[in-house]
Parts: C-alpha cells; structure tokens; sequence
C-alpha cells in the first residue's frame, strides 16, 4: 500500500531538473523536482515547456492557447 504522506509516483505539479551533481554521483537525471503553480494539466505543462525551452516554430505543431487555463494573466483578466 501507498504511503500517502510519500505518494508514488508523484503528487502534484511539479517540474524537474537535471542537476549536474546527481548526474555526476550516477543518479537519476530526474531526481530533482519543485512544486509549481505555473499548469494545472498536461496540456498547459507542455505550453509551458515548449515556452521555457523557447521551442522555434511551436505554434505550427500545437495550440499554445490552454483551452481551460488554470490561471488568467493580469491583462487577461
């Protein structure tokens, strides 16, 4: 049974980040992760990947408009 104060595999969202030291030591590239507020479902995590990682040309293969965005910008707003 699951621990519920230590869920597996997550609980969340979150992002991670590849850490030369874990890489380093021979861990997993995905050890570290943090909590986010910035998506609230796949389709905005991918928005927003695709954003962080300043993918060229992304509007041409996906909609970059979450159709149920978690959080409205100020101007949107």
């Amino acid at each position: 049974m699951n621990d519920l104060l230590d869920p597996h595999p997550h609980f969340g969202f979150h992002v991670h980040e590849a850490k030369a030291d874990n890489i380093e030591k021979g861990l997993s590239s995905e050890l570290y992760a943090t909590s986010t507020e910035c998506y609230g479902s796949y389709e905005e995590a991918l928005i927003h990947f695709l954003k962080r990682i300043k993918a060229e040309n992304a509007g041409q293969y996906f909609d970059m408009q979450p159709k149920h965005p978690l959080f409205l910008s100020i101007e949107e707003g």
